[in-house]
């Protein structure tokens, strides 16, 4: 089966037709918003980074075994996937030379319409140098440490579990059960972001 129309028949079952894009809290009815990189020391340096990324690593692994399977999809906004993310995301890169890709049309309350290209990739947690990846996913928001352009989203398919670290701000998990979510609700419950907090306590508490 074509890994597009596999991923689209998986999702669809799962998800339903909302499409997998910015705001991924806001447009799922079952989520948590966590905080990465804490608000009230937000000073760019290397110890800042090692903490954020210590609480996304911390809660990847709490949702994703080594052997699982899972869909890595990247939502690149730029016509060369070399532009996705230079030199500092070569695990996913390397993978792209055998993942599908297409187009879609973007729609954005917030910009006027354009295309993304979509690269999906189905492997094993095991092969992906995660922290590495989220590493450079942090850094991409401060000072212009590097070019990673896009959202990289992981799904797994065991627990219908989509992870989606943004940059060093804030990383959302989205199930379609609560019961999924309902381990890191309780035990990072002090690392959820106290904006969204309110919506999340209603769902889970």
């Amino acid at each position: 089966m074509d890994l597009k129309v596999e991923f689209d028949k998986f999702y669809e079952s799962r998800f339903g037709k909302q499409e997998l894009l910015f705001r991924l809290f806001y447009s799922f009815p079952i989520g948590i918003r966590f905080e990465i990189g804490k608000s009230n020391t937000r000073v760019y340096d290397e110890e800042y980074v090692k903490n954020a990324c210590r609480r996304a690593i911390t809660i990847f692994s709490e949702l994703f075994d080594n052997d699982d399977t899972i869909f890595v999809v990247v939502n690149s906004f730029e016509d060369d996937p070399n532009d996705l993310a230079g030199d500092v995301a070569s695990d996913v890169l390397s993978l792209i030379s055998h993942q599908n890709k297409c187009k879609f049309p973007f729609n954005s309350q917030e910009e006027e319409d354009f295309s993304c290209t979509r690269h999906i990739v189905q492997t094993f947690v095991k092969d992906i140098q995660i922290e590495k990846l989220i590493e450079n996913i942090i850094w991409s928001d401060i000072d212009g440490r590097n070019n990673l352009k896009g959202c990289v989203y992981f799904i797994n398919p065991k627990n219908n579990i989509i992870y989606w670290l943004y940059d060093d701000r804030g990383l959302d998990v989205i199930s379609n059960e609560k019961t999924n979510l309902n381990p890191i609700y309780i035990k990072f419950n002090s690392w959820i972001l106290n904006y969204d907090r309110e919506k999340i306590d209603r769902v889970f508490a």
